[in-house]
């Protein structure tokens, strides 16, 4: 016995010896603990209670932070927690934590923190925090109060619900409030309030407590009578002490709905006929409706219908009307067939539609009969409904009736059946959609059109439907008129479904037929040709007669031609350009060209000189209509030599768009050289005016010359203009005096309002980015392994003032090599596309420029960065934003004083990922431009 008492002495003092270690251990350890990131220590009721305090009043500095992102990571940890204390099995915890919480909702903890621990509260709280959060519905502060209510709403606890009613009772009948532990009672708190008194009433209904109805059916009489005794202690004020406002008598109607007390609604509505047109009376009906809505989900459908029948009695409004009679087919089911038929010749059009609409959903091979038989004595209106519902509900018996509908006087009833027939329609209806398809118009031949290429059989598999459709179709198209063929070529092509039997159906109708099938035929051969029918089609060109067929036909040989590899495509026409004879070989020219193939392009220079003039006139085009810039050599020569003057300006027009195109390699001076060239070739006022078309888009002060010498020729001076203009403002980054001398020339010639107009938009664009800096130097990137962008914006690197290299935990942050940032854009030479130069995510650069100033001026800095940017002028920071966010000209603006002389300018961009760039303008601090400025190289 002295051992074993020894023992136990010795057991409890390694039990002190771990409760006093538990109670010492750190805030970080504990939140560690709790966290399930360690194991977890087993203490007592009052030792577990001490630590949730710990841990949340290590915590309780973040929660209560001012600005949202600094409480982010205590919020996100005590979101851990209560996650984690409300897992199955803890429920020690989770009552520990929640009354730790409770304990710090009240007025002397800050806003923010009161709110995120009322959040939490809503999510775990049990009888623990009942108090606590019935206490702060009287709160003064109005987001602090409905937090409470929405966590008492969602407390398990009873004693929650009668905090709700008690607290619904106060606030609207005014009285004095008990406090909670005792003492002087104090005024209630807003009992006027009517939207306080709509969220109590929300939170009763939601807790679903049948023993709210008495209170809530006071609440809905009120002015009629006092609350009642049965309603909570000290619910008896008097009448002219209560509340005469409706939206809180329309909530109590809304929530006994919610509630399904439809005794309690009906003695309301009875109290309350009166006055059928009051807002009130609407909530009574909607509350009838959930009470029906309620009934049916306890599968009580006869209780149900009758609630919906008593609804639609006597509801004024049209949508609780309608409500009604849908939960009254949902109720019934196909015994509430008559009453919806009987709803289908209703004077109200909305009534009719939804009727017929619910009619169509309920089940049964007899309710499909009885529609399709009351079809044809509906208006029109409830019979496009049924028509679109019978083709959905399909048989025989639909079919028979859609078929009908399509005779209909009514074009909209005739439309709908024609959509119907998507669904109810077979093989057997080809022809009958295609006909409808060539006579209809509008919505009509539209919805035949959609239904013949949608068509599907629906007793078949889906290979049976294929071969029936196209099997019908194919023999429509040999025995029907030409607009019949067109309409049934136009399925075939968006169907695609047997290309052997179309395209072997569409060969013999080009061969022999109308123009209007023909045509039909061969863009469905473009669809779908392979490369045998494509050289049959060429073969057949002799045949086209009519300009709008060999036109056809060419198109489908190009469409035919581009869904083969790279490099084949040319082989058909390549194959027919000598055999044929000139008609056939200009075709095939024009074919060769729109392909674009390099092969097909030698051949069109072999035609250039062709004796035929169709074979010739279409190598022309076809050079001229070449889509790349390998053509140039031979347009250059054709502007030379042609003798031809719409040729020559064909060539001319060429010439420009191809010097147009984009070409990395090409400097703006080599196409202005190209664009000199041109001028001294063209032979006309015209031919030079393409060739100023096309200088528009230099971005080299040269062109501006180019363009001045014009302005003093009348028939080239308006197009002149517009070029320089354009160039102006193209140039004007880097080049803004020239740009704005060449721009007030403009305005000493033209003579036309357009171009003094165009001179002036210009001028403005180059006053408004004067002063944006266009050279700078950079260094970077920089990164650190594991940090995102928003922690490299407060990382020092390189060039940065402070940065102190030999502490700095990277070494490669102390790297600096400047190097010149190259222009991204010469039309905008200010905005810089950083990704250009050092593309990464989740790193930074420094740009750096030289502000020379004749004068010490006041000026305003006009910034853009995508993403974070941080500004020094002459070594001070006078900037910062820690924003992601896209380039934006003079998204930050920032005023500064310039020194006399040079002033160095450094920038820091924080990339995240996707887009990174920069641009920076300086500017008088009034915004206008400021005098005496260069940007010099750093």
């Amino acid at each position: 016995m002295r051992i074993v008492s020894h023992l136990l002495v010795l057991f409890g003092l390694l039990t002190l010896a771990s409760c006093a270690t538990v109670e010492t251990r750190p805030s970080e350890q504990l939140i560690q603990e709790f966290r399930g990131e360690t194991t977890e220590t087993w203490r007592g009721e009052a030792q577990l209670a001490d630590a949730c305090a710990k841990v949340l009043d290590a915590l309780m500095p973040g929660l209560s932070a001012e600005k949202e992102l600094d409480r982010q990571q205590a919020e996100q940890t005590l979101e851990d927690l209560c996650v984690r204390a409300g897992r199955p099995g803890a429920g020690r915890n989770r009552a520990a934590l929640c009354s730790a919480m409770a304990a710090r909702i009240g007025p002397s903890t800050a806003q923010p923190a009161r709110l995120w621990l009322l959040r939490q509260l809503a999510r775990i709280g049990g009888r623990e925090c009942v108090n606590g959060l019935t206490a702060t519905l009287a709160d003064a502060d109005v987001k602090v109060r409905d937090a409470a209510r929405r966590a008492l709403q969602r407390n398990p606890d009873r004693r929650a619900a009668a905090a709700l009613r008690e607290e619904l009772e106060v606030a609207c009948n005014p009285r004095s409030r008990e406090p909670l532990g005792g003492g002087i009672a104090e005024p209630a708190m807003q009992v006027r309030d009517p939207a306080w008194c709509v969220a109590l009433i929300d939170a009763v209904a939601a807790r679903r407590d049948p023993g709210d109805e008495s209170l809530l059916v006071d609440l809905a009489l009120r002015g009629d009578a006092p609350l009642s005794s049965s309603a909570g202690a000290g619910g008896t004020g008097s009448t002219e002490s209560m509340i005469a406002d409706e939206p809180v008598a329309c909530a109590a109607v809304a929530a006994l709905g919610d509630l399904g007390a439809a005794d309690a609604v009906e003695r309301i509505a009875a109290r309350k006929a009166s006055a059928p047109h009051s807002v009130l009376f609407g909530r009574i009906a909607e509350a009838r409706l959930r009470c029906a809505e309620r009934m049916l989900a306890s599968r009580k459908p006869s209780e149900a219908a009758n609630q919906y029948r008593k609804v639609y009695d006597s509801a004024e409004r049209r949508d609780i009307r309608v409500a009604a009679m849908t939960g009254m087919a949902k109720a019934l089911g196909a015994g509430a067939l008559p009453f919806l038929l009987e709803r289908m010749n209703d004077e109200d059009a909305a009534v009719r539609v939804a009727a017929a609409a619910a009619a169509v959903e309920l089940p049964g091979d007899s309710v499909t009969t009885a529609l399709a038989d009351h079809l044809s004595s509906l208006p029109a209106d409830a019979q496009v409904r049924l028509v679109d519902g019978l083709g959905s509900r399909g048989g025989t018996t639909a079919r028979l009736a859609v078929l009908g509908a399509l005779q209909s006087p009514t074009a909209e009833v005739r439309t709908a059946a024609t959509r119907a027939m998507t669904h109810v329609g077979n093989a057997t209806h080809v022809r009958l959609l295609a006909r409808l398809a060539a006579e209809r118009k509008g919505e009509e031949q539209k919805a035949a059109r959609e239904s013949l290429a949608a068509l599907r059989d629906q007793k078949s598999d889906e290979t049976a439907v294929i071969s029936k459709f196209d099997e019908a179709a194919a023999y429509a198209i040999g025995s029907s008129p030409a607009p019949i063929q067109a309409e049934l070529f136009r399925a075939l092509k968006t169907r695609q479904t047997n290309p052997g039997l179309v395209v072997m159906t569409a060969l013999s109708v080009i061969e022999a037929g109308d123009p209007i099938a023909q045509i039909a035929a061969l863009e469905c051969l473009g669809a779908m040709a392979d490369e045998h029918a494509t050289l049959k089609l060429i073969g057949s060109m002799h045949l086209f007669k009519e300009e709008a067929v060999r036109s056809a036909a060419e198109d489908a040989v190009v469409a035919a031609s581009l869904r083969r590899p790279e490099g084949t495509r040319s082989s058909a026409p390549l194959a027919f350009l000598q055999s044929g004879g000139p008609s056939e070989s200009a075709s095939c020219l024009r074919i060769l060209g729109r392909i674009g193939e390099p092969m097909g392009l030698e051949a069109i220079r072999t035609h250039l000189s062709a004796t035929a003039e169709p074979v010739k006139e279409a190598a022309v085009r076809a050079l001229c209509d070449w889509k790349d810039a390998a053509a140039l050599p031979d347009v250059q020569s054709l502007m030379k030599t042609s003798t031809d003057a719409t040729h020559r300006t064909l060539a001319v027009r060429a010439y420009v768009r191809l010097v147009r195109l984009p070409d990395a390699q090409r400097t703006p001076q080599q196409s202005l050289a190209m664009y000199d060239e041109a001028l001294t070739l063209a032979k006309s006022p015209d031919e030079k005016k393409l060739v100023f078309s096309g200088m528009a888009d230099l971005a080299c002060v040269e062109a501006l010359d180019r363009l001045e010498a014009a302005l003093s020729d009348a028939t080239l001076q308006a197009e002149a203009a517009v070029a320089l203009c354009s160039v102006a403002r193209n140039v004007c980054g880097g080049s803004p005096d020239r740009a704005r001398a060449a721009l007030n020339r403009v305005r000493e010639y033209a003579a036309g309002d357009a171009v003094k107009g165009a001179a002036d938009e210009a001028l403005k664009h180059i006053d408004r980015y004067q002063g944006y800096i266009t050279r700078w130097k950079f260094t970077g990137p920089y990164s650190v392994s594991g940090k995102d962008a928003g922690d490299l914006f407060d990382i020092p690197a390189g060039p940065e003032p402070g940065f102190d290299a030999t502490a700095a935990a990277t070494a490669s942050l102390g790297q600096i090599e400047w190097r010149d940032l190259p222009v991204t854009d010469a039309k905008s030479p200010w905005l810089f596309d950083l990704n250009k130069a050092a593309s990464g995510s989740n790193c930074c650069v420094y740009v750096r420029a030289t502000l020379t100033c004749q004068a010490a001026a006041a000026a305003r800095l006009e910034i853009g960065s995508d993403d974070c940017v941080k500004v020094w002028l002459n070594g001070k920071p006078v900037h910062a934003n820690k924003s992601f966010r896209p380039l934006s000209e003079a998204a930050d603006t920032v005023n500064v004083a310039l020194n006399a002389g040079a002033n160095d300018l450094l920038l820091k961009i924080v990339q995240g990922s996707g887009g990174w760039g920069v641009c920076c303008g300086v500017k008088a601090a009034d915004g206008g431009n400021l005098q005496g400025l260069a940007n010099n190289a750093p």
